[in-house]
Formats: C-alpha cells, structure tokens, sequence
C-alpha cells in the first residue's frame, strides 16, 4: 500500500491583446486577462 499527495499550481501572465489560456479551454480569456490556478490531490494504491 502507498499514498502520494501532490500539489501542482500555475499561473500566466498575457500580454495587452493576448489571449492565451490552460489547455483543454474551459471558458473564454479576455484579451489582456492573466490566469492563475492551483490544485491538490492524494492517489492512494493497494
């Protein structure tokens, strides 16, 4: 048996006319907009 916990975050930073986004999309970026994110999780095995 064996447990892993992880945690993983991101963020980016677009310039004034970029649109740039997380793949896959989940919703539109607004021009200029930078996105952040973070996540947490525990994988257990037996």
């Amino acid at each position: 048996k064996t447990a892993d916990l992880y945690m993983s975050a991101y963020g980016m930073n677009n310039d004034r006319s970029a649109t740039y986004a997380l793949f896959p999309p989940v919703g539109r970026v607004a021009p200029g907009a930078s996105t952040k994110g973070f996540g947490f999780g525990l994988l257990y095995t037996f």
